[in-house]
């Protein structure tokens, strides 16, 4: 996922739906706190590298932050 990304000029976005998707290995970026409105974040069964930014605890909207299944793994 691209840092620079149209995706978060989205400001006003309260749903985010990135389940089941393989993001070759790249990092959950740290913007995803710039999404102040989101209320939903589904990143389950996605495939990223490293750890859930803590950026994402500045989305205090947020009811649901699905992580299930999710495979984080380090690139070879």
């Amino acid at each position: 996922m691209d840092a620079n990304s149209s995706l978060f000029r989205l400001v006003h976005l309260r749903v985010l739906d990135l389940s089941d998707n393989d993001f070759n290995y790249s990092q959950i970026p740290s913007k995803i706190g710039e999404l102040s409105e989101l209320r939903y974040l589904n990143l389950s069964n996605s495939i990223f590298s490293g750890e859930v930014p803590p950026q994402v605890s500045q989305l205090s909207k947020l009811l649901c932050l699905d992580l299930g299944f999710r495979a984080i793994m380090s690139p070879k």
